[in-house]
């Protein structure tokens, strides 16, 4: 059975999204990383270009909650080459960080809170 990865809809980057979220669970790295960060941040884009949905108050919305997510917004930092990041565990806490110039964050629970702003339009919109 054939594979097929279609790209002509919103929904289409945000199934990409799901499963880079899903490679990045499974093997934290800094290419892993990357290329989730440039998915989230480049589906922003793909929403609002949509034919007919420009107008569109939910859609609006979304916009807005997503520029007002301080994680997205250091996302599209790194792929401006506004800031860089590093991937390492810190021994003590036993846990996987992400440091985007001076601050850090749990890697998970920084994804995770960039997959909670899509998936409320994604999942409870059906979009």
């Amino acid at each position: 059975m054939a594979v097929e990865h279609n790209f002509t809809h919103p929904r289409n980057l945000y199934e990409k999204l799901e499963r880079d979220s899903t490679l990045l669970e499974a093997e934290v790295s800094g290419d892993n990383f990357f290329n989730f960060i440039s998915t989230a941040c480049h589906l922003q884009a793909w929403i609002k270009n949509e034919a007919g949905m420009k107008s569109d108050a939910v859609v609006k919305r979304l916009i807005k909650k997503i520029h007002e997510t301080p994680g997205i917004r250091k996302c599209e930092d790194i792929l401006a080459a506004k800031k860089q990041f590093r991937i390492f565990t810190d021994l003590i806490n036993d846990e996987l960080i992400v440091e985007i110039s001076d601050e850090r964050f749990n890697i998970h629970e920084f994804k995770n809170s960039i997959m909670e702003v899509y998936q409320s339009y994604f999942h409870v919109k059906g979009h």
